[in-house]
């Protein structure tokens, strides 16, 4: 009945979404894989179609072809809808998310992750956290060069933003080479007014390398020699309302 249906209205992609789903029922994979290949490309809307192909591939733990069916999804126009959402709650931006933790998930290979890291850039060259999760799944990988090359293109895309390169090139700095080196980093970059985080940072590496209560005595002293030039309100507030410097008249 439902083939006949189908025959006389080949492109209801409705009813083909039925008789796949009927296959799967029926363990037809071969026939359901078909109907949902033909469900893809026959919707107005190319990310619905593929999204529901990705479906049927998650179903059947195929995860390389979900990624490949979300690409499509990812790369598809925003939904109208979409362009008053938050990006991060956009369709393709939610399909490169979904990808990664399939890739991740399934550990498949790092080709794969980068092409869709790329793609994800191509996507949304303007957002940050593409480029910050690319750089961590780098780091993680031990990919220094490829590393270092990102942060030059965040730097480039991010000009004025000095947060998250500070952070990047000690993170390099410490996972090649020793924490010490990670430490140089902060040092040579340390600016009075960082924020709160980037500060909070530095500390919890002082404090790694037995090197906080050094960094104290300096900074009281310095402190108490120049109070206006040498930190800004952040730092000195950071400093004397460290929960270590009530225990102890020496702050420790």
């Amino acid at each position: 009945m439902m083939d006949e249906l189908i025959s006389r209205s080949p492109s209801d992609a409705g009813l083909l979404a039925m008789r796949a789903h009927v296959n799967e029922e029926r363990l037809d994979l071969s026939a359901a894989d078909a109907d949902w290949q033909r469900y893809a490309k026959l919707g107005v809307d190319p990310g619905e179609g593929f999204l529901g192909l990705a479906d049927f591939y998650h179903r059947q733990v195929r995860p390389l072809d979900e990624v490949q069916a979300l690409s499509v999804v990812a790369q598809a126009p925003d939904l109208p809808g979409d362009r008053l959402k938050p990006v991060a709650e956009r369709r393709s931006w939610l399909a490169f998310q979904r990808q990664f933790s399939g890739i991740a998930a399934n550990a498949l290979p790092s080709e794969v992750a980068r092409r869709q890291y790329e793609a994800w850039l191509k996507r949304n060259p303007k957002e940050p956290k593409p480029y910050m999760e690319y750089f961590d799944f780098l780091l993680a990988s031990e990919d220094f060069p490829g590393a270092e090359a990102l942060l030059v293109r965040y730097q480039d895309a991010f000009p004025k933003e000095t947060t998250f390169p500070v952070r990047a090139r000690a993170s390099i700095a410490g996972r090649r080479g020793t924490p010490e080196e990670a430490l140089l980093i902060y040092d040579q970059a340390y600016r009075p007014l960082w924020p709160p985080e980037l500060i909070r940072d530095y500390f919890a590496l002082l404090q790694q390398q037995h090197g906080l209560r050094a960094f104290l005595d300096h900074a009281r002293s310095a402190l108490a020699r120049n109070p206006d030039d040498f930190y800004g309100p952040r730092v000195r507030s950071t400093i004397t309302s460290s929960p270590r410097t009530s225990r102890r008249p020496d702050g420790f």
